[in-house]
């Protein structure tokens, strides 16, 4: 495992371009940490009928995370998960993300990892 502090260019679809490292690396990853600024956010609303929401404004990350497996580079429609602070104050949790820009210079933090052990739980002696 190995600690990562990424830095994303203004006006870079973050999804994309922490796709492309994993997929350029051959790696897994794990999102830590990220706060920052962003715009032109797409929302994907879960419901019986899927819809997306486009947003045009900026809004303060107060959380992304995503866990990208080795082998498994493409993006799973739900796997990047964001929180954000709506410019009035609201705040916005969980909300699932395809395409997210930045608004100005950011820095995730993340882990890679290429060999993860998948355990079954709970153990078949604990039961």
């Amino acid at each position: 495992m190995s600690p990562y502090v990424f830095k994303i260019s203004d006006n870079t679809d973050i999804v994309e371009a922490i796709t492309r490292f994993c997929r350029k690396q051959n790696t897994g990853l794990c999102i830590l940490n990220g706060n920052e600024v962003v715009a032109n956010v797409t929302i994907k609303q879960p419901s019986t009928t899927p819809a997306v929401v486009v947003t045009f404004h900026g809004f303060s990350i107060l959380s992304i995370f995503t866990t990208i497996l080795p082998g498994n580079i493409s993006v799973m429609n739900d796997s990047f998960k964001i929180s954000l602070v709506w410019p009035q104050g609201h705040v916005v949790c969980r909300l699932m993300i395809e395409l997210l820009f930045s608004a100005g210079t950011i820095y995730p933090m993340a882990a890679t990892f290429n060999s993860p052990s998948f355990q079954k739980l709970p153990l078949e002696d604990e039961q």
